[in-house]
């Protein structure tokens, strides 16, 4: 698209491309939230049935998986903060490091907690 743009276009394809590489980065991460919800899961399943090695690696598989996810966060909204064109762009990204990125990082951290701080009675 862009050789049959003229160069005052560029910038707009250059803001749609950032924001298609948002949108795939956002998708990979939600998926990888998903498969560390399923990781915590496991992980409880685990911990009713007082298997304590397979609770700590489902939990310790949870957390690899959290911070995964946040990394291709923060990857997504750099890929859009990188090409924003007006303050909407701004207003959008501000929401999502606030609603999103720094909820999911409370959310790992929660997590990684629960993982380190644990009892289980035999």
């Amino acid at each position: 698209a862009r050789s049959k743009s003229r160069p005052e276009g560029y910038s707009y394809l250059d803001q749609l491309a950032g924001q298609l590489r948002f949108g795939i980065g956002y998708i990979e991460a939600v998926q990888e939230v998903r498969r560390a919800r399923l990781s915590y899961e496991a992980a409880h399943k685990a911990f009713a049935a007082k298997d304590s090695t397979g609770y700590g690696k489902q939990m310790e598989e949870t957390n690899q998986r959290l911070r995964h996810a946040l990394a291709l966060l923060k990857d997504a909204i750099g890929n859009w903060a990188a090409e924003v064109r007006d303050p909407s762009d701004l207003g959008a990204l501000a929401a999502l490091n606030t609603f999103c990125f720094d909820y999911l990082k409370g959310v790992a951290h929660q997590v990684y907690l629960e993982s380190q701080m644990w009892e289980m009675a035999l």
